[in-house]
Protein backbone atom coordinates (compact mmCIF):
# COMPACT_ATOMS: atom_id res chain seq x y z
CA UNK A 1 0.00 0.00 0.00
CA UNK A 2 1.27 3.70 -0.78
CA UNK A 3 -0.67 7.09 -1.08
CA UNK A 4 0.20 9.27 -4.39
CA UNK A 5 -0.82 12.47 -4.91
CA UNK A 6 -4.60 12.74 -7.24
CA UNK A 7 -3.76 14.37 -10.85
CA UNK A 8 -6.12 17.53 -9.63
CA UNK A 9 -3.60 17.78 -7.30
CA UNK A 10 -6.03 18.61 -4.45
CA UNK A 11 -5.89 15.48 -2.23
CA UNK A 12 -3.52 12.05 -2.09
CA UNK A 13 -4.99 8.28 -2.56
CA UNK A 14 -4.17 5.11 -1.32
CA UNK A 15 -3.60 2.51 -3.86
CA UNK A 16 -2.34 -0.86 -3.79
CA UNK A 17 0.48 -2.67 -6.28
CA UNK A 18 0.28 -6.16 -7.41
CA UNK A 19 2.89 -8.63 -7.73
CA UNK A 20 3.88 -7.16 -10.97
CA UNK A 21 4.10 -3.63 -9.44
CA UNK A 22 0.82 -2.32 -10.94
CA UNK A 23 -1.11 0.43 -9.56
CA UNK A 24 -4.48 0.32 -8.70
CA UNK A 25 -6.95 2.68 -7.11
CA UNK A 26 -9.12 1.26 -3.95
CA UNK A 27 -12.25 3.19 -5.35
CA UNK A 28 -12.48 2.35 -9.21
CA UNK A 29 -14.06 6.03 -9.82
CA UNK A 30 -10.93 7.81 -8.51
CA UNK A 31 -9.33 6.15 -11.66
CA UNK A 32 -11.81 8.25 -13.68
CA UNK A 33 -12.42 12.14 -14.84
CA UNK A 34 -16.22 12.67 -13.99
CA UNK A 35 -15.88 16.51 -15.56
CA UNK A 36 -19.27 17.26 -14.26
CA UNK A 37 -21.43 13.96 -15.17
CA UNK A 38 -24.52 14.01 -13.16
CA UNK A 39 -25.78 10.29 -13.00
CA UNK A 40 -22.74 9.08 -11.23
CA UNK A 41 -21.30 6.36 -11.99
CA UNK A 42 -22.81 6.16 -15.28
CA UNK A 43 -24.31 3.17 -16.71
CA UNK A 44 -21.53 2.40 -19.12
CA UNK A 45 -19.04 2.22 -15.85
CA UNK A 46 -21.21 -0.10 -13.72
CA UNK A 47 -21.17 -2.41 -16.92
CA UNK A 48 -17.37 -2.23 -16.47
CA UNK A 49 -17.54 -3.06 -12.50
CA UNK A 50 -17.36 -6.95 -12.79
CA UNK A 51 -14.97 -8.99 -11.20
CA UNK A 52 -11.65 -9.84 -13.04
CA UNK A 53 -9.05 -12.28 -11.91
CA UNK A 54 -6.15 -10.22 -12.87
CA UNK A 55 -4.79 -9.24 -10.25
CA UNK A 56 -2.61 -10.53 -7.17
CA UNK A 57 -1.24 -7.51 -4.61
CA UNK A 58 2.48 -7.42 -3.61
CA UNK A 59 1.54 -7.99 0.03
CA UNK A 60 -1.95 -9.37 1.71
CA UNK A 61 -2.79 -5.81 2.73
CA UNK A 62 -2.92 -4.60 -1.47
CA UNK A 63 -5.04 -8.24 -2.02
CA UNK A 64 -7.41 -6.94 0.56
CA UNK A 65 -7.87 -3.13 -0.14
CA UNK A 66 -8.30 -3.16 -3.69
CA UNK A 67 -11.29 -5.13 -2.93
CA UNK A 68 -12.65 -2.92 -0.46
CA UNK A 69 -14.98 -0.68 -2.15
CA UNK A 70 -16.94 -3.55 -4.60
CA UNK A 71 -16.13 -6.48 -2.63
CA UNK A 72 -14.36 -7.81 -5.76
CA UNK A 73 -11.16 -6.44 -7.86
CA UNK A 74 -12.04 -4.59 -11.06
CA UNK A 75 -10.19 -3.76 -14.11
CA UNK A 76 -11.33 -0.01 -14.28
CA UNK A 77 -8.92 0.75 -10.39
CA UNK A 78 -5.64 -0.32 -12.60
CA UNK A 79 -3.75 2.90 -13.75
CA UNK A 80 -2.74 0.80 -16.79
CA UNK A 81 -6.68 0.25 -17.45
CA UNK A 82 -7.64 1.93 -20.83
CA UNK A 83 -11.07 1.84 -20.12
CA UNK A 84 -10.33 4.23 -17.63
CA UNK A 85 -8.85 6.62 -19.91
CA UNK A 86 -11.06 5.71 -22.40
CA UNK A 87 -14.09 7.09 -20.48
CA UNK A 88 -12.34 9.91 -19.21
CA UNK A 89 -11.90 11.15 -22.67
CA UNK A 90 -15.30 9.97 -24.03
CA UNK A 91 -17.28 9.55 -20.80
CA UNK A 92 -18.14 13.31 -20.16
CA UNK A 93 -18.80 14.08 -24.19
CA UNK A 94 -21.44 12.00 -24.46
CA UNK A 95 -23.02 13.55 -21.09
CA UNK A 96 -21.89 16.90 -21.60
CA UNK A 97 -23.22 19.41 -23.76
CA UNK A 98 -24.20 19.32 -27.10
CA UNK A 99 -21.74 21.88 -28.02
CA UNK A 100 -18.73 19.59 -26.69
CA UNK A 101 -19.78 16.68 -28.88
CA UNK A 102 -20.61 18.98 -32.13
CA UNK A 103 -16.71 20.51 -31.24
CA UNK A 104 -15.18 17.00 -30.51
CA UNK A 105 -16.14 15.94 -33.99
CA UNK A 106 -15.49 18.75 -36.27
CA UNK A 107 -12.24 18.73 -34.78
CA UNK A 108 -11.70 15.13 -35.40
CA UNK A 109 -13.61 14.71 -38.60
CA UNK A 110 -11.41 17.57 -40.57
CA UNK A 111 -8.32 16.36 -39.14
CA UNK A 112 -9.16 12.37 -40.52
CA UNK A 113 -10.33 14.37 -43.65
CA UNK A 114 -14.43 13.36 -43.36
CA UNK A 115 -16.97 15.89 -44.06
CA UNK A 116 -18.28 18.46 -41.58
CA UNK A 117 -21.16 16.40 -39.16
CA UNK A 118 -24.23 18.12 -38.80
CA UNK A 119 -25.30 15.81 -36.44
CA UNK A 120 -23.35 13.26 -34.06
CA UNK A 121 -23.67 10.35 -31.79
CA UNK A 122 -21.07 9.09 -29.86
CA UNK A 123 -21.00 5.87 -27.89
CA UNK A 124 -18.76 4.01 -26.30
CA UNK A 125 -18.51 -0.19 -25.53
CA UNK A 126 -20.85 -1.32 -27.85
CA UNK A 127 -21.01 -4.70 -29.67
CA UNK A 128 -21.49 -4.92 -33.69
CA UNK A 129 -22.87 -8.64 -35.23
CA UNK A 130 -19.58 -10.34 -36.24
CA UNK A 131 -18.34 -10.05 -39.91
CA UNK A 132 -17.63 -13.97 -39.49
CA UNK A 133 -20.92 -15.19 -37.54
CA UNK A 134 -23.87 -12.68 -38.19
CA UNK A 135 -26.08 -14.20 -36.12
CA UNK A 136 -23.65 -14.40 -32.77
CA UNK A 137 -24.63 -11.73 -30.13
CA UNK A 138 -20.90 -11.46 -28.90
CA UNK A 139 -19.23 -9.80 -31.99
CA UNK A 140 -16.70 -7.63 -31.50
CA UNK A 141 -16.71 -4.63 -28.74
CA UNK A 142 -15.66 -1.79 -30.19
CA UNK A 143 -14.27 1.03 -27.29
CA UNK A 144 -15.94 3.87 -29.07
CA UNK A 145 -17.55 5.34 -31.74
CA UNK A 146 -18.55 8.17 -33.55
CA UNK A 147 -21.32 8.73 -35.98
CA UNK A 148 -22.67 10.95 -38.30
CA UNK A 149 -25.19 11.18 -41.41
CA UNK A 150 -22.48 10.25 -43.91
CA UNK A 151 -19.53 8.97 -41.49
CA UNK A 152 -18.97 5.93 -39.01
CA UNK A 153 -15.30 5.91 -37.08
CA UNK A 154 -14.82 3.08 -34.87
CA UNK A 155 -12.01 3.35 -32.19
CA UNK A 156 -9.70 0.98 -30.65
CA UNK A 157 -8.05 2.38 -27.52
CA UNK A 158 -4.86 1.16 -25.80
CA UNK A 159 -2.56 1.96 -23.38
CA UNK A 160 -0.36 -0.74 -22.21
CA UNK A 161 -1.84 -3.61 -24.42
CA UNK A 162 -0.86 -4.60 -27.79
CA UNK A 163 -3.61 -5.39 -30.48
CA UNK A 164 -5.29 -8.41 -30.16
CA UNK A 165 -4.38 -11.38 -32.25
CA UNK A 166 -5.67 -14.96 -32.74
CA UNK A 167 -9.03 -13.69 -33.71
CA UNK A 168 -12.04 -15.00 -35.73
CA UNK A 169 -13.27 -18.40 -35.97
CA UNK A 170 -10.11 -19.74 -37.67
CA UNK A 171 -8.51 -17.58 -34.59
CA UNK A 172 -6.03 -16.12 -37.59
CA UNK A 173 -7.59 -12.72 -37.59
CA UNK A 174 -6.74 -9.67 -35.53
CA UNK A 175 -8.86 -6.95 -33.77
CA UNK A 176 -8.36 -5.20 -37.10
CA UNK A 177 -8.88 -7.47 -39.56
CA UNK A 178 -12.66 -7.88 -37.54
CA UNK A 179 -13.23 -4.63 -37.56
CA UNK A 180 -12.48 -3.75 -40.86
CA UNK A 181 -14.33 -6.88 -42.34
CA UNK A 182 -17.20 -5.45 -40.66
CA UNK A 183 -16.78 -2.13 -41.92
CA UNK A 184 -16.55 -3.05 -45.61
CA UNK A 185 -19.24 -5.88 -45.50
CA UNK A 186 -22.28 -5.90 -42.92
CA UNK A 187 -21.41 -2.17 -41.65
CA UNK A 188 -22.78 -0.79 -45.53
CA UNK A 189 -25.52 -2.72 -45.25
CA UNK A 190 -26.70 -1.99 -42.16
CA UNK A 191 -25.79 2.20 -42.44
CA UNK A 192 -26.48 2.43 -46.05
CA UNK A 193 -26.36 6.49 -45.96
CA UNK A 194 -22.81 6.01 -44.24
CA UNK A 195 -20.77 6.82 -47.24
CA UNK A 196 -17.09 7.11 -45.18
CA UNK A 197 -15.92 4.86 -42.80
CA UNK A 198 -12.81 5.04 -40.49
CA UNK A 199 -10.79 2.82 -37.77
CA UNK A 200 -9.28 4.94 -35.52
CA UNK A 201 -6.41 4.05 -32.98
CA UNK A 202 -5.76 5.45 -29.87
CA UNK A 203 -2.51 4.89 -27.70
CA UNK A 204 0.35 6.32 -25.88
CA UNK A 205 2.16 6.78 -28.82
CA UNK A 206 0.12 7.00 -32.69
CA UNK A 207 0.87 3.83 -33.55
CA UNK A 208 -1.43 1.16 -32.96
CA UNK A 209 -3.05 -0.15 -35.84
CA UNK A 210 -1.50 -0.85 -38.90
CA UNK A 211 -2.45 1.69 -42.06
CA UNK A 212 -0.92 -0.19 -44.94
CA UNK A 213 -3.68 -2.11 -46.76
CA UNK A 214 -7.52 -1.32 -45.48
CA UNK A 215 -9.39 -1.77 -48.49
CA UNK A 216 -12.67 1.10 -48.98
CA UNK A 217 -12.10 1.95 -45.06
CA UNK A 218 -9.32 3.91 -44.02
CA UNK A 219 -7.48 3.52 -40.46
CA UNK A 220 -5.62 5.66 -38.56
CA UNK A 221 -3.65 6.53 -35.12
CA UNK A 222 -3.14 9.38 -32.81
CA UNK A 223 -2.08 9.55 -29.54
CA UNK A 224 -4.20 10.04 -26.49
CA UNK A 225 -1.95 13.68 -26.35
CA UNK A 226 -2.84 14.22 -29.48
CA UNK A 227 -6.37 13.53 -29.21
CA UNK A 228 -6.05 16.14 -26.48
CA UNK A 229 -6.34 18.71 -29.22
CA UNK A 230 -9.53 18.10 -30.77
CA UNK A 231 -11.25 17.76 -26.98
CA UNK A 232 -13.37 20.96 -26.24
CA UNK A 233 -11.16 23.78 -23.87
CA UNK A 234 -13.09 23.58 -21.01
CA UNK A 235 -11.99 20.08 -20.62
CA UNK A 236 -8.57 19.63 -22.25
CA UNK A 237 -6.91 21.30 -18.73
CA UNK A 238 -8.19 18.51 -16.53
CA UNK A 239 -6.99 15.91 -19.18
CA UNK A 240 -3.58 17.10 -19.93
CA UNK A 241 -2.88 16.57 -15.95
CA UNK A 242 -4.96 13.10 -15.63
CA UNK A 243 -2.70 11.31 -18.87
CA UNK A 244 0.87 13.25 -17.06
CA UNK A 245 -0.46 11.64 -14.17
CA UNK A 246 -1.11 7.85 -15.53
CA UNK A 247 2.58 8.04 -17.58
CA UNK A 248 4.39 8.82 -14.30
CA UNK A 249 2.13 6.22 -12.21
CA UNK A 250 1.24 3.92 -14.72
CA UNK A 251 3.72 0.53 -16.19
CA UNK A 252 6.05 1.36 -18.61
CA UNK A 253 4.86 0.35 -21.97
CA UNK A 254 6.22 -2.92 -23.13
CA UNK A 255 9.54 -2.66 -25.06
CA UNK A 256 10.00 0.76 -23.87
Amino acid sequence: MKQIEHWTGTTAIEVAESAGGVLATLDPLANLVRAGVPLWPAPELIQKMYASDRWRGKTEEDDRAVRRYLGHYCDLQSLNSEDAITWSFFGPLIYGPTEWRDEFARRTFDALGLPKPTSIAIWLWRRIPHPEKPASTGGPEIDFGLQSETCVVFGEAKWNSQLGAGQGVAGNRTQLDLRLAYCNDLGRRALPTARHWAILGVGRESDVLSTSSNGSTFVRNVSWTELLQFMPSILRSELEKYVVWKELHSSKRPGK
